[in-house]
């Protein structure tokens, strides 16, 4: 189980022992119902939290997706901050029935990772993707940029990311959660050869959602030249 799940599990789990304890202890007449009902609702938070094992694609190329869910969308993008040509946007929705771990898409060096506050619309809608509670992390690759958000939903209320600026990762390492009901996006340069299409169930740190194509030194973006506040 994640570990961000432990309050929530426990928390649960002690306010069903207390409404136990209130029967036997104060009054037999206290009713049980509350306190199968926080039962009901620790399990639930321990599904929730789940935290499977899962070995990502050794393809060197292989961008796999960061989250569980449903292909919302595919669409190319004149431009998006850090590319210097169209890009790709593969955007993936999570229902609060996805395990809603993160895995990094790639292998690489954490380029920079951006918090933004903002509204919770339900993560289904476009402006989501803009106007809601998310943070942006761009991973400097050997085939390229990869930039990848995670969304807040209707029900999300807190985005969990541990990545820091010039951090190497791999393809794969689970990095951070989005609480409930989210969405995570994909950025992409035009060249890549994408391998889902909308409606795919996706599985993170499996499926594989594109392959890039090879780049020089000379033409992979610095810090500076992706021209992104950081945080």
């Amino acid at each position: 189980m994640e570990r961000d799940g432990f309050p929530f599990v426990f928390g649960a789990f002690a306010t069903a022992l207390i409404c136990v304890a209130g029967r036997f202890v104060l009054d037999d007449s206290w009713p049980l119902i509350p306190a199968i009902l926080f039962f009901l609702l620790a399990f639930f938070f321990m599904y929730f939290f789940r935290s499977p094992e899962r070995v990502a694609s050794v393809e060197e190329n292989a961008v796999i997706s960061p989250a569980d869910g449903t292909a919302l969308y595919i669409e190319k993008l004149e431009s998006y901050p850090g590319f210097d040509t169209p890009v790709w946007k593969i955007a993936i929705f999570l229902s609060v029935f996805n395990v809603h771990v993160n895995w990094t898409p790639v292998a690489g060096k954490v380029l920079f990772s951006k918090y933004c506050p903002g509204k919770f619309h339900a993560a289904f809608v476009d402006k989501a993707s803009e106007e809601n509670e998310r943070s942006e992390i761009g991973i400097d690759s050997t085939h390229g940029l990869v930039v990848f958000k995670q969304i807040a939903g209707l029900l999300a209320r807190r985005i969990v990311n541990r990545l820091q600026v010039g951090q190497t990762i791999k393809r794969g390492e689970k990095f951070g959660m989005i609480k409930f009901s989210s969405r995570v996006e994909v950025f992409l340069p035009e060249s890549a050869e994408i391998c889902v299409k909308p409606k795919d169930k996706i599985v993170g740190g499996l499926t594989v959602l594109a392959r890039l194509a090879p780049v020089s030194n000379s033409d992979k973006p610095t810090l500076s030249e992706v021209n992104i506040e950081t945080s």
